[in-house]
This record gives C-alpha cells, structure tokens and sequence, in this order.
C-alpha cells in the first residue's frame, strides 16, 4: 500500500503535480508572450518551477529515500521554496539587471553629450557614438534643423524617435573664434 496523506496517495500525488509542472514549463516556453504577469513575465515559470520541483522532490523523498509521508511533503515544501526563490532572485533578476529595455536606456541617453562618427547630411541621417554605462555605443542620428552636421561633431541628444535619435551641435567657442 502506497504512503497516504489525509486518504490522498502520496506517490501518485507527487507525479501528478510534477507532470503538471513540467506541462506549464513547456506551455511558458513554447507559448512565452501567452503568458507574460507581472513587469516581468516571471510568475508562471515560478509556478512551474515550484510545482515541477515539489513533485520531484516528493518523488525522490518518499519513494528512493524511504522518507515517512509528514517528513516528505515538508521536504517537498522546502525543495520547492529554495528552489523557485533561487530561480527568482538568481537567474530572473540577473537577466532583468543586464537587459534593460529599449526604453530605459534610451531615457538614460537623452541629453548626453555624443559625437558625429558618420556625417549627417543635410536632412539625412549619420551615425553618433557616445557612451553609456554598459560601454561605448553607436546609433543613427538626424539633426534636429536638417542641416548637415560634420563628422567629429560634438552634439547633444535631444530625443529619440524610433531608433533614430535627434541631435543638435554644440556650440564650442574655438581659439579661432577668440582670436577675431
């Protein structure tokens, strides 16, 4: 007769909420954007995760460790617990910290300082190149008057649209200029 909880056979408990684990880990991963709660995304592969790894480690405990039924689910909990926590804290927040979004560092860039790395024609687009926290990037950049600015050209960003940003010149007052 097989380990019972409350008139519940354990063994066959623990394989179905295993299978049911495993069953939402694939529906996350095959279908990602269906289930996307939370800012993100990270509640149903929690989930899975908890379920998956509680059914295991009842499987493991109860059947090839010979645990009694009490001591099995408790360890069960605790397996399921640290390990979701884990996943969590672990691998979902060091994904989250080093992929930030689109927005987020586009916020950060706006009023930076860049320069000119390919000419911008006039009402055409040229390239910038400036520097961000995570390194020196480069991206497409138009002025903000449609005149031509030269390569070399210090600019400020003053927005982006789309994945261009607008920048505008500026003005440094050369030795040239003090000269005259």
């Amino acid at each position: 007769m097989n380990p019972t909880i409350g008139g519940i056979d354990l063994t066959v408990a623990y394989w179905v909420i295993l299978a049911i684990g495993l069953l939402m880990m694939t529906a996350t991963f095959v279908a990602h954007d269906f289930f996307h709660f939370g800012d993100d995304g990270s509640i149903v592969p929690i989930v899975a995760f908890f379920l998956g790894a509680f059914g295991a480690a009842g499987v493991v405990s109860l059947n090839l460790m010979g645990m009694a039924p009490g001591t099995s689910a408790i360890v069960s909990t605790l397996a399921a617990t640290v390990g979701s926590a884990g996943l969590y804290f672990g691998i979902f927040r060091l994904i989250k910290k080093n992929s930030g979004t689109l927005t987020d560092k586009r916020e950060d860039i706006v009023g930076s300082t860049a320069e000119v790395s390919l000419p911008i024609s006039e009402n055409q687009l040229g390239q910038i190149t400036f520097t961000t926290p995570s390194g020196r990037s480069s991206a497409p950049a138009r002025s903000a008057d449609g005149k031509p600015i030269k390569q070399g050209t210090p600019v400020t960003i003053t927005r982006s649209v789309g994945t261009t940003y607008v920048v505008t010149p500026i003005n440094l007052t050369s030795k040239e200029d003090e000269k005259q």
